[in-house]
């Protein structure tokens, strides 16, 4: 049977690995009660600003002719901001980096402006 001094210590240990692991967790800075889109990771250095879902909304998109064109369904808006100390990436960085996502699961671009 183990003493009281050593259960005691072994308590104490678990609550100073809990408090001093418990910033890492938290570390990433997203928004509470946001998440990234189920189909994209996020690029690394960014953290959840804001965000919105909802069930049914309706967007507006563009057509192979360039043609504005409303779309419903399922709609995700999250804005993701640079971490502090980070370096931002080029505009150009981040459209690449979405492209090979959607590349990787099955999509295909339809329009580009400019």
């Amino acid at each position: 049977m183990k003493s009281w001094a050593n259960v005691l210590s072994l308590v104490g240990l678990g609550i100073l690995l809990g408090f001093f692991t418990r910033p890492c967790i938290f570390a990433q800075g997203d928004k509470i009660g946001c998440r990234d889109h189920p189909l994209f990771s996020r690029m690394q250095n960014f953290e959840i600003d804001n965000c919105m879902e909802s069930r049914w909304e309706q967007a507006d998109f563009r057509d192979e002719k360039g043609k504005r064109t409303k779309v419903e369904g399922k709609y995700f808006w999250i804005h993701y901001r640079i971490k502090k100390g980070s370096t931002a990436p080029s505009g150009l960085e981040v459209v690449r980096n979405y492209e090979n996502a959607l590349k990787k699961i099955g999509g295909v671009k339809i329009y580009q402006e400019g």
